[in-house]
């Protein structure tokens, strides 16, 4: 595995979670997404992948894994997901994405 430094974006302040902001940065690389969200005393760490075969996954430790068959679906799910748990809400304080290439 190896950190591809074109694939880390830190956002400040003002920023939303959302499937949409996901799909712009995991579209360009297939690969392993680190994610922290973060918000006002506290953060959330999340896993996505954009898979060889052209599927889409997120893992969340408290929800489980949830997979798409391409990134639209993917942004659908990423979104709904967000707002049943409350993240977009919840982590506006910023976020941290890394990714890795496998």
């Amino acid at each position: 595995m190896e950190l591809n430094p074109r694939l880390v974006e830190q956002l400040g302040p003002g920023f939303a979670p959302s499937g949409a902001f996901l799909n712009h940065l995991m579209i360009h690389a297939v690969g392993c997404y680190g994610i922290t969200l973060q918000g006002v005393g506290d953060s959330h760490a999340l896993a996505a992948e954009q898979a060889a075969d052209g599927t889409f996954h997120l893992f969340d430790v408290n929800d489980g894994h949830f997979q798409a068959p391409d990134a639209q679906a993917f942004r659908r799910i990423v979104d709904w997901y967000f707002a049943m748990t409350g993240y977009d809400t919840r982590f506006k304080r910023g976020a941290l994405i890394v990714g890795v290439e496998l």
